[in-house]
């Protein structure tokens, strides 16, 4: 037996890395995913170049796979710690690679966005700060893990 999931996967290259970032999330947060389909693709276009791929995917995964537990993990150590800077994470993730969360829109371009890491040219024009650990721009220090504070 399968339960389906549907979710949005994106990538800045392509589709296909799209659907592979998808699955992935879906493995890393514990579901045994046995197969996909594509629903539907769409981009962001921004400047007359395309900025980011998005496709919405149904992923069958094994029945009773299921989310791991924070607290009952046997990495437990490791999920509590930020992968890009080893820095002590919380349920919501890190800042430089927070969990996934509910789609929203971007307050600046207007793209539906998955990941709390995306980036416009609009986001970016007004970034004062980038991630020492990450590279991540942001306008506010409190946006990244580590802020530099970016010379203009």
């Amino acid at each position: 037996m399968f339960n389906m999931i549907e979710v949005v996967g994106v990538s800045p290259d392509s589709f296909s890395n799209a659907v592979k970032n998808a699955l992935k999330t879906i493995h890393n947060q514990g579901y045994v995913p046995s197969w996909f389909e594509v629903v539907e693709q769409r981009g962001v276009v921004s400047n007359n170049e395309v900025r980011e791929f998005q496709v919405k995917v149904k992923i069958g995964v094994k029945a009773g796979s299921a989310p791991k537990p924070a607290s009952s993990s046997v990495n437990s150590k490791e999920n509590d710690t930020c992968p890009t800077c080893k820095k002590p994470a919380g349920p919501k993730g890190h800042k430089c690679s927070p969990n996934p969360q509910a789609e929203s829109n971007c307050d600046w371009c207007g793209a539906q966005i998955t990941d709390a890491r995306h980036l416009c040219d609009e986001k970016n024009s007004g970034a004062t700060y980038i991630c020492n650990s990450c590279g991540r721009a942001a306008i506010n220090p409190d946006q990244v893990c580590d802020p530099k504070e970016i010379k203009k």
